[in-house]
């Protein structure tokens, strides 16, 4: 089985670049595989940063931040930061979000992998268009 694109890892990084693709057309008469070691998705974690540029996920957002305070030498300064907030991003709305564009549906079917000499069945999601793979 071949595909036209494989990304190693259905992380925030990888469901990210998975996202891009489908949403900018990438996908388009396209496949894709995501090697992924977990087999089921849930809230598992938060990411935060500073929002430099606009995103896709802002519907993910659950905290932001347009200030901040340091203190430093015994003063408490308190900075704006109106124009980068940091925000904080629910790894379950992320997942669920990215999921559903991509149309994941469930793992479907096993397949038969050679890993350290030694057959073994790994289960894989498959959708229209891409399948996860589930790697141990």
């Amino acid at each position: 089985m071949s595909f036209d694109y494989a990304i190693l890892g259905g992380g925030c990084a990888g469901l990210s670049l998975a996202y891009q693709l489908e949403t900018q057309g990438r996908l388009q008469n396209r496949t894709l595989v995501i090697v992924e070691p977990r087999e089921h998705y849930r809230r598992d974690k938060t990411w935060s940063f500073w929002k430099v540029r606009p995103h896709d996920f802002e519907d993910c957002v659950i905290q932001q931040w347009q200030r901040f305070q340091v203190r430093a030498e015994g003063s408490l300064q308190s900075i704006d930061c109106g124009d980068m907030p940091y925000q904080s991003i629910d790894s379950g709305l992320f997942y669920d979000k990215v999921l559903k564009a991509l149309k994941v549906l469930k793992v479907q079917q096993v397949m038969t992998v050679l890993k350290d000499r030694r057959v073994q069945q790994v289960p894989m999601v498959k959708t229209e268009k891409m399948e996860i793979r589930h790697t141990k």
